[in-house]
């Protein structure tokens, strides 16, 4: 092997690079891992020559936003560190973090058995586990990341910490959020048994599942972490296991059941038969409405941070099962999901029936009508006095019809008063057999619950503010500033990084600090970002105000088609073409005849009121990791 370097963050300086002696790496798709002499925690990855190409911009940029790895306790990823290069400084590979001691994969703990006998694992940490990957993916979709080949071979788990990793993010989707107009490297493949439907057809000529180009790579995402954490919660099954109800091309693979949306409690119902194990009828409801939502078609499927919250919240509501409290847990609203399962799918005892035993019905306005049997019993003592049986009559004997049609008459007469009265017995009884039915139900609302007044509390409003992209979500929140509530939560989240990078990328290309400023307030005045906006206002006063402040007195005045603009006279207005308007025109300083009017040092940016609560992580488009305040990033 050629002697090769890892380059230093200044693009310059080179240090020799030392493979493990005797180690021969190990080959994947794209390139081979190498573990380092002198780096234990660190391996290297090197390119095969036919694919160094494809891959030398995206992990250039990848270096370029560096991640520190500021939640290692939580999650974290393989990312390239530095670049690895050969003396002639051609691009070879990449440096990035090793997970070997005390790192499992993920699909070796999806089964709960072998799990639970290997390595002691159980139900409350599977809810921990499955909180810290919607961290992770979260995390990433904040940077305009996307995983798209998102699957447990992918992901490594801590078995001490139950932290996570995510490997293979060369092959991820990413962009410089820093750059305007910045080229997407896309991801690489996606595996199809986690695809999202959409993406999915079966073939017509042999029956084949095919996937398509991923186009919505966030929500492929989304349906991916979905399919995950329903697998890894429900000890195995996944969400689309069952039998076909009928024979149907394709279904016989979890890929054609996807494409097929065969997923037994929504779409798929009463065409799949789940699968015997699965434990979703027995979850709670918040549970089960994001999976619903997850993996039904054409609604919106909740975001990580939405995952993460609802995780957070059951992880610390559980309670140990009192039946196994190693592995099995208890959760407020339910019990324990796997106790549950086991004491409804249990089949029922057989006993032995005594001699005689006979079965009697016996009717109870409160109940449906079940066997009561009855236990056998000697023979009554005949009765000391039987009358004797009656004679008929000659005309009885001889049959007549006048006597026949009356008894007839009798019977129909005495059915009708009998029908009047159980309906007069069963119509008083009504109020306490509806109230005893309703007891019972108690997870649905009431029919009768009207919808929410206002359309900004409505599930339907906010779909159709996301499938118009970022305007339509601005003007959700627009509207529902005043109102509140969760969907107007969800909007502003997703509002977020786009203004954000848009606020970036003005500040960029202008000087005036203040307009770029409020392409995020406006609609985000207490936003996550906002400080580490604010934080950039002495980039661009060192890029547009080198020289040295001007009087008290002045105000600035933006140029409307250039990068500069123009420190006026308080007695000077802005003009709407630049420059200043009114008298002492000659105070407005000028750089060179005709040239562009360069101000001096930028004023103090307006104060935002509002909080901000959390502490999370940003990966600076310069190159370095920089702070922001995240809303909801807290990671427990």
């Amino acid at each position: 092997m050629e002697q090769l370097f890892v380059l230093g963050e200044d693009g310059t300086s080179r240090k020799p690079l030392f493979i493990s002696h005797g180690d021969d790496g190990v080959p994947g798709g794209t390139g081979t891992v190498f573990r380092l002499a002198d780096d234990p925690a660190s391996v290297v990855k090197i390119y095969f020559d036919h694919c160094r190409d494809r891959f030398e911009s995206k992990v250039r940029t990848m270096v370029k936003v560096k991640y520190n790895r500021p939640h290692a306790e939580f999650f974290d990823f393989a990312w390239p560190e530095a670049l690895i290069v050969a003396s002639s400084g051609a691009f070879r590979g990449f440096k990035m973090p090793l997970f070997a001691n005390g790192w499992v994969l993920l699909v070796d703990l999806l089964q709960a058995d072998t799990t639970e006998r290997e390595y002691g694992i159980g139900d409350a940490a599977r809810l921990k586990i499955a909180r810290n990957l919607a961290m992770a993916v979260r995390d990433l979709h904040l940077l305009q990341a996307r995983v798209v080949d998102l699957k447990p071979i992918n992901i490594f788990v801590n078995i001490n910490s139950l932290s996570i990793s995510i490997i293979d993010c060369d092959g991820m989707s990413v962009i410089d959020i820093g750059i305007q107009d910045s080229p997407r490297f896309a991801a690489e493949h996606c595996t199809l048994d986690w695809m999202a439907p959409e993406y999915l057809e079966i073939s017509p000529h042999d029956g084949q599942v095919v996937g398509r180009p991923v186009t919505n790579e966030e929500a492929q995402d989304q349906f991916a972490l979905a399919k995950i954490i329903f697998t890894l919660l429900n000890r195995g099954v996944q969400p689309y296991q069952g039998r076909p109800a009928f024979e149907v091309v394709g279904s016989d693979t979890t890929a054609g059941k996807i494409a097929l949306n065969l997923y037994p409690y929504g779409a798929g119902k009463n065409r799949i038969i789940p699968h015997k194990n699965c434990l979703y009828p027995f979850w709670p409801e918040a549970l089960r409405l994001l999976f619903d939502r997850a993996f039904s078609v054409g609604r919106v499927r909740p975001s990580p941070e939405e995952w993460r919250a609802c995780l957070t919240g059951l992880s610390a509501s559980v309670k140990a099962c009192r039946n196994n409290p190693t592995y099995h847990v208890e959760y407020p609203s339910c019990g324990c999901p796997v106790c549950t399962r086991d004491k409804n799918t249990r089949p029922p005892s057989i006993v032995a029936k005594p001699p005689g035993y006979r079965t009697q019905f016996r009717f109870s306005p409160f109940s449906s009508a079940q066997p009561n049997p009855v236990q056998p019993t000697s023979p009554p003592s005949p009765p000391l006095f039987q009358p004797a049986p009656p004679t008929l009559s000659p005309v009885n004997q001889g049959g007549s019809t006048d006597s026949l049609a009356s008894s007839r008459r009798n019977l129909i007469g005495v059915s009708i008063v009998g029908a009047i009265v159980l309906t007069a017995l069963i119509t008083d009884l009504g109020p306490p057999l509806s109230s005893t039915r309703s007891s019972v139900v108690v997870d649905r609302p009431p029919l009768s619950t009207p919808l929410p007044s206002s359309p900004c509390l409505q599930e339907a409003y906010y779909n159709d503010a996301v499938r118009s992209g970022i305007d339509g979500l601005r003007r959700f929140v627009r509207a529902c500033r005043s109102v509140g509530g969760y969907y107007l939560q969800q909007a502003e989240r997703s509002l977020g990084i786009p203004l954000y990078s848009e606020a970036l990328r003005c500040m960029g290309s202008s000087c005036d600090f203040n307009r770029c400023l409020a392409i995020y307030t406006d609609y985000l005045p207490a936003g996550g970002m906002l400080s580490d906006l604010q934080r950039r206002q002495q980039d661009v006063t060192a890029r547009c105000w080198p020289s040295p402040p001007p009087r008290s007195d002045k105000h600035f005045c933006p140029n409307p088609t250039a990068r500069v603009g123009w420190w006026c006279s308080s007695t000077q207005r802005c003009g709407t073409a630049g420059g200043c308007i009114g008298q002492n025109r000659s105070d407005a300083r000028s750089l060179g005849t005709g040239g562009p009017h360069v101000p001096g040092p930028m004023p103090n940016s307006p104060k935002i009121p509002g909080s901000i609560p959390n502490n999370s992580s940003l990966w600076d488009h310069n190159g370095s990791l920089a702070s922001f305040q995240a809303d909801g990033a807290s990671p427990l």
